[in-house]
């Protein structure tokens, strides 16, 4: 997946994928042309984007007391590095902001476990579950969130319950601690995209 997206980003070319035969290339260039492996001239402006957003993220990690932002975000400070669990996982970020892990990195994790540490408040769950769009600052976002997260994690519960509640516990998902007054489902399950921000699946 990483290789298919850098040959879209046009970082890679197609015909250096190993898995890819001869006659598998040769019938991708005779379906898409040239373009297949033409290199981009310039990168699409939401990637020039992205990776100033990286960069400035990253230039202000410098100034990070790394043990206090363990202490604030609910990380651990492991050899001079942050470590932070991030849906089941852990990954560790260094003064510079880079970041590594034992699972796949990419900017879909990395820039909001930059923006975590470098911006977030260390304010602790109350333990009062509201719906995404009740929360603030939402309201420009609830669409996305429908149409790209509720609607896609309900698509693959009602095709294939048990594939969805595998998924869930796969990336640290785990019961209820106190399941109140039964108005969740008993099934329920409560995920942490980072420590001190649970997310109910109900």
């Amino acid at each position: 997946m990483a290789f298919a997206a850098a040959v879209v980003r046009g970082e890679r070319q197609l015909g250096e994928c190993p898995r890819l035969t001869p006659e598998g290339l040769a019938a991708l260039q005779e379906q898409f042309g040239a373009a297949v492996d033409a290199p981009r001239s310039e990168p699409p402006p939401a990637e020039d984007y992205g990776r100033e957003l990286m960069a400035a993220l990253m230039a202000r990690m410098s100034a990070v007391d790394l043990a206090a932002a363990a202490a604030r975000v609910g990380g651990e400070l492991k050899d001079s590095r942050l470590a932070i669990r991030c849906l089941g996982r852990i990954f560790e970020l260094d003064r510079a902001g880079r970041m590594t892990s034992q699972c796949h990195v990419n900017p879909w994790v990395h820039a909001p476990l930059l923006d975590y540490v470098l911006d977030g408040a260390g304010a602790e769950p109350t333990g009062e579950w509201v719906l995404f769009r009740e929360l603030r600052h939402t309201s420009d976002w609830i669409l996305f969130f429908d149409h790209r997260c509720e609607a896609e994690l309900r698509r693959i519960a009602d095709v294939d319950p048990r594939l969805f509640m595998d998924l869930l516990q796969i990336f640290g998902g785990r019961p209820l601690p106190d399941p109140g007054d039964g108005c969740f489902a008993p099934d329920a399950l409560v995920i942490h995209p980072l420590p001190r921000l649970p997310i109910l699946v109900s």
